[in-house]
């Protein structure tokens, strides 16, 4: 993780502010875990930040789409789509 994020700066500052962004649509209490995922394919790898929820699936998967259209589509300069958000149900 630690070189991943070495080599694309860039993400660093993202991952904080996705954090205070993910609290305003998921609720202060949500849980994060970052996760680095390699297409086997491509042998590209992304960063993940995985949102632990508590919420019916339809639910959390329309509260993601916000997240996305809302906050993370803008920042794909930023990211070149290196950085990506998936809920995680518990």
């Amino acid at each position: 993780m630690f070189k991943f994020l070495y080599n694309h700066p860039g993400l660093v500052e993202i991952v904080f502010e996705a954090i205070y962004a993910l609290r305003n649509v998921f609720g202060p209490d949500v849980s994060l875990e970052l996760e680095l995922v390699t297409d086997p394919e491509t042998d590209e790898t992304e960063l993940f930040a995985l949102v632990e929820v508590d919420l019916e699936p339809e639910v959390a998967l329309q509260k993601l789409e916000e997240f996305d259209q809302n906050w993370l589509l803008d920042r794909e300069e930023i990211t070149h789509g290196l950085f990506n958000i998936d809920v995680q149900f518990r």
